[in-house]
């Protein structure tokens, strides 16, 4: 049989930082979300309560209905073609936003990934988990790389950078959007983390953007009927 291996880069752009305690700019640094609102609602810190048993069972399937959402969601869009996605990486990506968002764009995200009233450590830890079941010396590999940068001026709140080290294994860093520097730096942490596979995802990076997050997702295995 022969090994077949995929490869995915989910890429996002964000515009604006409304709703994401993890980075203000400079004038107005948050101090663990203290002071901020969306929508009139107070930030709330609800990173208290680890991850149960049953969580982890409701979580299962919480990612798997999601991954079926959007699945169908892509054929109906797609009906004649043939996709390969991850709904992992997706999911991975929304679960970073989580930790830095509050009021109705958490509530929002939490509604898409089927985790509604989800304490943020339990949903950490549950990724957390996911980030480190593969084994690197099993015949089948699934490796998983996170980060998110954002445009110099603006700053993270520490709390989310150590969460993201923690739970996703990833980066958060502010890089000078303006210089090429920046990008060639990205493109080399992408290639670092895809084994080469992806040695370029930014040429250029628009005077808009403001973050931009990432998720590499490697398989490796061998199809049950070639």
């Amino acid at each position: 049989m022969k090994t077949r291996k995929i490869l995915l880069m989910t890429f996002g752009l964000l515009l604006a930082t409304a709703g994401l305690t993890s980075c203000s700019s400079d004038d107005n640094e948050a101090t663990g979300g203290n002071g901020n609102t969306e929508n009139g609602t107070e930030y709330v810190d609800d990173k208290g309560g680890a991850l149960t048993a049953a969580q982890e069972q409701a979580y299962n399937m919480s990612v798997n209905g999601f991954a079926f959402n959007m699945f169908r969601t892509m054929m109906a869009e797609h009906p004649q073609q043939s996709l390969v996605s991850s709904p992992l990486s997706a999911a991975c990506v929304l679960a970073m936003l989580n930790d830095g968002a509050w009021g109705k764009t958490r509530e929002e995200l939490l509604t898409v990934l089927g985790f509604k009233d989800s304490k943020t450590r339990a949903m950490n830890e549950y990724f957390q988990k996911l980030m480190k079941a593969s084994d690197p010396n099993a015949v089948t590999k699934l490796l998983l790389a996170n980060a998110m940068f954002v445009r110099k001026g603006y700053k993270f709140n520490p709390t989310f950078v150590n969460d993201m080290k923690l739970y996703y294994d990833g980066k958060a860093e502010a890089l000078d959007f303006s210089l090429q520097e920046s990008a060639s730096y990205i493109n080399d942490w992408c290639s670092q983390k895809t084994n080469g596979l992806i040695p370029e995802m930014v040429r250029q990076i628009s005077p808009n953007t403001i973050a931009m997050l990432f998720n590499a997702i490697y398989f490796c295995g061998k199809w049950k009927s070639p």
